[in-house]
């Protein structure tokens, strides 16, 4: 039986590979963050 596009998309290495990128982003710029500004 065939996978479904659904199940095609999910099972895609590349989508796995985008969400460690993504993850490995976030924790490379949020190091930077040294506190909260308040601008009201």
């Amino acid at each position: 039986m065939s996978d479904t596009v659904a199940q095609g998309y999910f099972n895609d290495p590349r989508l796995s590979e985008a969400k460690k990128l993504i993850q490995d982003t976030l924790k490379e710029h949020s190091k930077k963050i040294t506190g909260v500004k308040n601008e009201f």
